[in-house]
């Protein structure tokens, strides 16, 4: 299945049908810690997703849609947070010239 497809699907379709019209006839199948497993249940729960597989099934795609960038949030925050450093920076900066 390729990423067309799979966009597809959280799409409503290629054709535009409804999301839940295609077949899903394959499995993944990986292993979690009890940690891992309790803490997806939870997620799940708190989300009021309907099934474990299925809030994977949307994280996953929703994943895939959106670009395959990796960085995790804490990551992203780290990154604005630096940049607005810098900017703060130069504004400051330019401020002292003007005075």
């Amino acid at each position: 299945m390729n990423l067309t497809s799979l966009n597809g699907s959280m799409n409503g379709g290629v054709n535009g049908g409804m999301a839940g019209s295609r077949r899903r006839d394959r499995t993944l199948v990986f292993r979690l810690s009890q940690d891992e497993y309790e803490s997806l249940v939870a997620a799940t729960s708190e989300s009021g997703g309907r099934s474990v597989s299925d809030f994977i099934r949307t994280a996953v795609l929703a994943t895939v849609e959106n670009g395959l960038d990796h960085k995790s949030t804490p990551g992203r925050l780290r990154e604005l947070e630096q940049r607005v450093r810098k900017l703060e920076t130069a504004y400051l900066s330019l401020l002292k010239e003007g005075a």
